[in-house]
């Protein structure tokens, strides 16, 4: 059989089927064409040799009227902006709160507790203090991850260890408090009609659950109850707990009772502690 020259119509077609393109590219991986024929991809270069926190969920380039060719940068704890190899923190801040001696400290120790009442935080969260005078030998000024201890307190790490034990310092302090971090890892969502719609609503009541629960349990045990509404056995209310929705017909200072697992069509699980609990009323 002779042989017979192969002319193959450039570019990738997944319009149709591979019988349709016959005699065209249905499917290829790191290739580009130049003068009709596929050629691999010569490799990858990093834009940067900056880092961001957090792992990204989401990339936005444009182009200004100026034309600054910039890059958003979306992590489940920060978003940035690229420009230049260079990774600018633009996350904005969900409230500002000027605290009194708010630091406590403990002899050799970096953890430091800091207290403010009904913060709103959850672990993973940024906060940057600013006016802070030096609280055992720590200058506490500046950007710092929380951990969440309860509504009222949380902790944080310093730079250095304390050289006392101090049950509460740093004068008059401004806490400037950033956004509310995601999950590291995605979880699927219940949809419209079950609870919250998307997130959980703004300046809802939270706490933290005090101690793992199992999928059964019908009392819930928190670190405080205060803030969530009363329920009756005629009038039930719902938290949130990662992707359960819970219902509850009463409630002490410290658990839900009457505990209904797994309601509008959510599904009862076990949960880990400090996990955080979520007002889901409207």
């Amino acid at each position: 059989m002779p042989l017979q020259k192969l002319q193959f119509r450039p570019g990738v077609n997944r319009e149709g089927t591979t019988l349709a393109n016959e005699g065209g590219w249905f499917d290829g991986d790191k290739i580009r064409f130049r003068s009709g024929y596929p050629e691999k991809v010569g490799g990858w270069s990093t834009i940067s040799d900056d880092s961001f926190i957090g792992l990204c969920r989401s990339l936005w380039n444009w182009i200004t009227l100026k034309f600054f060719n910039l890059m958003g940068v979306g992590t489940e704890r920060k978003f940035y902006i690229e420009y230049g190899g260079v990774y600018y923190d633009i996350t904005p801040i969900r409230v500002y709160a000027t605290l009194t001696n708010p630091f406590a400290t403990t002899i050799n120790s970096n953890q430091v507790t800091v207290t403010d009442v009904a913060h709103g935080a959850v672990t993973g969260d940024y906060v940057t203090f600013s006016g802070a005078s030096a609280v055992a030998g720590l200058d506490l000024n500046g950007e710092y991850e929380v951990t969440y201890v309860n509504t009222d307190t949380y902790t944080i790490i310093a730079a250095g260890n304390a050289n006392a034990t101090v049950a509460a310092g740093g004068g008059t302090v401004t806490a400037a408090y950033q956004i509310n971090s995601g999950a590291t890892v995605s979880s699927a969502q219940v949809g419209w009609g079950a609870g919250l719609w998307g997130g959980v609503i703004t300046g809802s009541a939270i706490t933290q659950l005090n101690g793992a629960i199992n999928d059964s349990v019908t009392t819930i045990t928190v670190d405080a109850t205060a803030s969530f509404p009363v329920a009756s056995v005629s009038d039930p209310k719902t938290i949130l707990i990662e992707n359960e929705l819970i219902s509850y017909t009463g409630k002490n200072s410290t658990q839900f009772t009457g505990c209904t697992r797994g309601v509008s069509g959510t599904t009862a699980a076990s949960h880990p502690g400090n996990v955080i609990v979520y007002d889901a009323n409207d």
